[in-house]
């Protein structure tokens, strides 16, 4: 279990495959995702992120080719979040994403958990689960989490309400070949593994919506500790109750979630301390409030989003984690929510009382007044609810640019805030009133996505997301490939063809994955052979490839010349004469260098 600032990485950790396994499919629930985030799962699942939770172009188009199909993220529908800088690659995310179109002023969809199935060439398969409070951002914020290892007829524990969860995970992702009841009979055979300190974990509950009740009081509470961004009166109220008089009671939460607690409610909770955690001084918090006093999350860089619920009475210690807040949608519904109940160790404790040891204390008489509402931003938000949840635009293909088909028109009931979309790489377009289809600028074949810019404008406040507008049919693996083949150019096409062949080296990769292409400076004489001796693959490297492998990898890299060559050369993307002639030869080449060691038997 890990509570901390920084545990993006730690995530990454937990889903990455060790040497030897692969991802067979991997499903995850989040309120709110970032597509670089995105990106840095991918690379993750597919073993080929760094340090730094990114990767080149080449490392991101080998995990899209080979988690294609396999991965789904489900995020609530408005919450998917592009970067300020759109690279067009980013564009293929949306084949792994589905939105849930929770309508946010009534109910949302917030569970945070990671569910992946790894095979091995040899050996049983492994299942990994990981629940907790991060979203899939980049958020700095405090968070919890807890990774669990399990296999099937395994040592470990059988962990009630794990099966229901991944059979309702799969049914919403949809993904082809993946059966919800096959994923549900698999899983009541897992046994998991607990993690240290953790001595019981009696229950893991993914809520989907329905009303549910809190969990009844310990008997002997001798202390009580929660710890929440966000709070309501009668859920805080409930909890504050547990125990008598000579319970310890320690509160945890945000400022603005304190100051919105009436006056005459702080006097009877009964907590001995209270704290909270916030934006540090140094980093600008921007506010955004939600369509009521739950609305559940808020922008990166927020001090604390973890939640937690700690109970020390006469028969241990037991620990609730997860996604809900102590507010009555996280723990009473209709949000849907994923809840893990655990008895824990004294150590874990402790770990929970060093983190609030660097919260602030306050006392209910110092809290500053809470600051005025802004009204634009609040019916911005609620306009966000309503036309994410409400959201039935499809596509269709046009040769003089995409039409957009709202059926009926998505716009929000407040006349005074206006709609634009756009393509994500696109420019936006406003969207008229009273109209329900919208013919949007040609950006030709390359930038084809589902993912539609949205944005929302009242005077001089926006907020902005993307979902998706479905085509039909689909965008398929031709897409991808169109997309990625201009994305890496030659140069890193030939740097992934020479990966393939020596098992990984890849030199720098083609650059950065969020790097946009810039053609090769031109060279001449000596420079220009040895860029294609650094670029292309030689026939010295293809003979040192074939001793050490056989022809397993040379047949690797021929699929992905078959594949993907003549799209790299049809490739409208400005490329040096450098590039174009490199290309040229590696052609001219190849076939015969394949041809010559396979006898003609290559691939198609």
């Amino acid at each position: 279990m890990a509570l901390g600032r920084r545990d993006t990485l730690a995530l990454l950790d937990a889903i990455r495959p060790e040497p030897g396994q692969e991802v067979q499919w991997a499903l995850f629930a989040t309120y709110s995702a970032e597509l670089v985030a995105l990106v840095a799962m991918l690379l993750a699942l597919a073993g080929l992120d760094d340090e730094d939770a990114s990767g080149s172009k080449v490392d991101l188009a080998r995990s899209i080719e080979h988690l294609r199909g396999r991965v789904r993220f489900l995020a609530q529908a408005g919450r998917v979040v592009p970067p300020s800088r759109h690279p067009r690659v980013l564009g293929l995310l949306d084949q792994f994403v589905r939105e849930i179109p929770f309508d946010e002023r009534r109910a949302a969809w917030h569970p945070k958990l990671a569910l992946v199935r790894l095979g091995a060439a040899q050996g049983e398969a492994e299942w990994r689960l990981w629940v907790g409070s991060r979203n899939l951002t980049r958020d700095l914020s405090w968070d919890t989490g807890l990774l669990l290892v399990g296999h099937p007829g395994g040592a470990g524990v059988e962990i009630a309400g794990v099966p229901e969860a991944g059979e309702h995970l799969a049914t919403r992702a949809a993904l082809p070949g993946l059966d919800p009841e096959t994923v549900q009979r698999e899983l009541t055979q897992v046994r998991w593994k607990l993690p240290e300190g953790v001595l019981a974990l009696p229950e893991l509950r993914l809520h989907t919506g329905a009303a549910r009740s809190l969990p009844s009081a310990p008997m002997g509470l001798r202390s009580l500790t929660i710890v929440s961004p966000f709070l309501s009166q009668g859920v805080l109220s409930t909890l504050s109750s547990w125990g008598d008089a000579s319970t310890h009671r320690t509160l945890v939460s945000t400022l603005p979630a304190l100051q919105k607690l009436p006056p005459v409610l702080r006097a009877t909770l009964g907590f001995a301390q209270v704290a909270h955690l916030d934006v540090p001084a140094h980093e600008e918090a921007v506010p955004t409030k939600g369509a009521d006093s739950e609305s559940e999350e808020q922008p990166p860089n927020r001090g604390l989003h973890g939640k937690v619920i700690h109970a020390v009475h006469q028969g241990g210690q037991t620990l609730w984690l997860g996604s809900a807040n102590t507010t009555e949608r996280g723990w009473k519904g209709p949000n849907a929510e994923v809840i893990a109940r655990l008895e824990v160790a004294s150590s874990l404790g402790d770990s929970l009382l060093d983190f609030i040891g660097m919260a602030r204390p306050v006392a209910w008489k110092d809290l500053p007044e809470l600051p005025a509402e802004d009204p634009d931003e609040r019916a911005l938000e609620e306009a966000r609810a309503e036309v994410s949840s409400g959201w039935k635009v499809l596509q269709r293909r046009d040769p003089r640019g995409v039409v957009l088909i709202g059926g009926p028109a998505p716009h929000p009931q407040d006349a005074s805030i206006e709609l634009e979309v756009g393509l994500l790489g696109g420019d936006g377009v406003l969207w008229p009133r009273g109209t329900e289809e919208l013919r949007l600028p040609s950006v030709g074949l390359l930038a084809e996505t589902e993912w539609i810019k949205v944005l929302l404008r009242r005077n001089q406040r926006t907020c902005s997301w993307v979902q998706r507008a479905p085509l039909d049919p689909p965008p398929d693996e031709e897409r991808d490939r169109r997309l990625l083949a201009a994305y890496l150019g030659p140069r890193a096409f030939l740097l992934w063809v020479r990966s393939t062949l020596l098992e990984g080296d890849t030199l720098d990769g083609g650059g950065a994955w969020d790097e946009e292409h810039r053609p090769a400076p031109a060279s001449h004489g000596r420079s220009r052979d040895a860029a294609l001796v650094q670029w292309a693959p030689s026939l010295e490297l293809v003979l040192r490839s074939w001793a050490r492998q056989g022809d397993v990898a040379i047949r690797r890299a021929d699929a992905l010349v078959q594949r993907y060559l003549s799209l790299v050369e049809k490739s409208s993307e400005p490329v040096s004469p450098e590039e174009q002639q490199v290309l040229h030869q590696f052609a001219a080449s190849w076939s015969g260098m394949v041809v010559g060691l396979l006898g003609g038997a290559c691939s198609n």
